[in-house]
């Protein structure tokens, strides 16, 4: 296997509502997230470029997609908190598919993007992602997924 792993960071508050009323991470709090995608392929002599699974300058696109996510309030969907600060906070973000800010829901988010972005821009049909997201030094999320499908 040939890989190819691109670190990013981005700063932003989130809550766990859906953790118990006496659960500290229930509170608003914030992390500085550390995410690293890795792209993983067979045989690099099979790709466009038969010399690189994919040029880091081209990952860093993905960078796009997290600036919308620094210094942001990420929300659960159902969280009561969304109506109140809607038009209070700078940058609400509302995790998609009902799903919770945790760290391993953020890691599926990003290896789904990171999916789109091989099959489309990368033209990379088939090999794994893998990403990681650290919500701070020593806990971190993982996701392995395919390239493909959905």
């Amino acid at each position: 296997m040939y890989s190819v792993t691109k670190t990013f960071k981005f700063d932003a508050a989130h809550r766990l509502f859906t953790m118990p009323e006496t659960h500290k991470c229930r509170n608003i709090h914030g992390h500085s997230y550390v995410v690293r995608v890795g792209i993983y392929v067979e045989d690099i002599k099979k790709m466009k470029n038969p010399n690189m699974v994919v040029d880091f300058g081209i990952l860093k696109k993905f960078a796009d997609d997290l600036e919308v996510m620094d210094h942001a309030l990420i929300l659960h969907q159902d969280d009561p908190l969304i109506p109140i600060l809607k038009d209070h906070v700078c940058r609400l973000i509302i995790m998609p598919f009902g799903l919770d800010t945790t760290a391993e829901n953020m890691a599926v988010m990003f290896a789904n993007q990171i999916n789109y972005m091989c099959i489309n821009e990368f033209k990379i049909l088939a090999g794994s992602i893998q990403v990681e997201v650290d919500e701070t030094v020593g806990n971190t999320a993982a996701y392995v997924r395919e390239i493909g499908g959905v």
